[in-house]
């Protein structure tokens, strides 16, 4: 029931065509080594040997933003694809001859006639509609987002959205996306103590204990008392059994409750995880004062 082929897939000898048409296309970390006719060529072929309804996978970086489309850009159980839709004889015509048809995507606003936005604007819409759980809507600007990307890196002023994003694919469990998102967000800012805790707490997530911890001790040598930082190190020395570790940081976070240094973290994000980890430090803070945790 299977057919195996190798095939150059810019090739023009009519082959896809043949054997199409197909339901599903799976092209994922293909087009982001292609320039921008070969894109544009390849999802145009894409479009022709669709059936309608049919749907094309491509991967989280990678985006149909930079060509015209008449894909609609969908949002179904933590990912994000292209629908090719029933359209009129009519409009199926012009799009297969590659005029230019108003049935664009949901990203339409993408268009090249369209201004380009500032990343403050992306950052405000991004933060939007993450806070509203609003998916569809944040996929759309995360399209943008990568659009303007592929441009060039020059309007990007800080890791922000990269955090932000890194947050979010955490949400949907896509450590794979979040730690390149914190690995993006480094880049941007070597410094940055949000970047190291969210690459440190996707680490955790997929239990790759060590490099986490020394994630995090890069973290606390740039800011020895960060409650966040702090609190991951613990729950990794409990993980350990690492018993002086966890009396060093126990000191720190009594000394950190102590001093009472505001914190304005970009990681998280997210008001409830938020306030889970500062519930979590609270609770650890109160049991150093009453003395439950002065022996370990």
């Amino acid at each position: 029931m299977v057919s195996f082929h190798t095939y150059n897939l810019l090739a023009k000898d009519g082959f896809l065509e043949k054997i199409g048409p197909f339901d599903i296309i799976l092209c994922e970390n293909v087009i982001i080594y292609f320039d921008h006719a070969a894109i544009q060529y390849l999802i145009d072929t894409f479009y022709k040997i669709l059936k309608q309804p049919g749907y094309l996978f491509v991967g989280y970086s990678e985006t149909l933003a930079t060509v015209e489309h008449a894909f609609q850009l969908k949002w179904h159980e933590h990912t994000y694809y292209y629908e090719k839709t029933p359209v009129t004889q009519k409009k199926e015509e012009e799009i297969l001859q590659g005029f230019p048809s108003p049935l664009q995507s949901q990203t339409n606003i993408l268009h090249k006639e369209h201004p380009e936005y500032s990343y403050e604007e992306i950052y405000y819409q991004l933060s939007k509609h993450y806070l509203k759980q609003d998916i569809n809507q944040l996929m759309q600007w995360h399209d943008i987002f990568l659009h303007q990307l592929h441009q060039g890196s020059d309007f990007i002023k800080d890791e922000k959205i990269y955090l932000l994003l890194g947050e979010f694919f955490l949400d949907q469990n896509d450590t794979g996306n979040a730690f390149q998102m914190a690995e993006m967000a480094i880049e941007k800012n070597p410094r940055s103590i949000d970047a190291l805790n969210l690459q440190a707490y996707t680490q955790t997530r997929t239990k790759d204990y060590q490099k986490a911890m020394y994630t995090l001790q890069i973290a606390l040598q740039i800011e020895p008392h960060h409650p966040i930082s702090l609190l991951l190190l613990y729950k990794l020395a409990e993980i350990n059994q690492n018993h002086t570790l966890l009396k060093d940081i126990l000191q720190k976070l009594k000394g950190c409750r102590e001093t009472s240094q505001p914190y304005k973290e970009l990681f998280p994000y997210q008001p409830a995880r938020k306030i889970q980890f500062y519930s979590e430090i609270n609770k650890i803070c109160q049991e150093i004062s009453s003395g439950a945790k002065k022996e370990l």
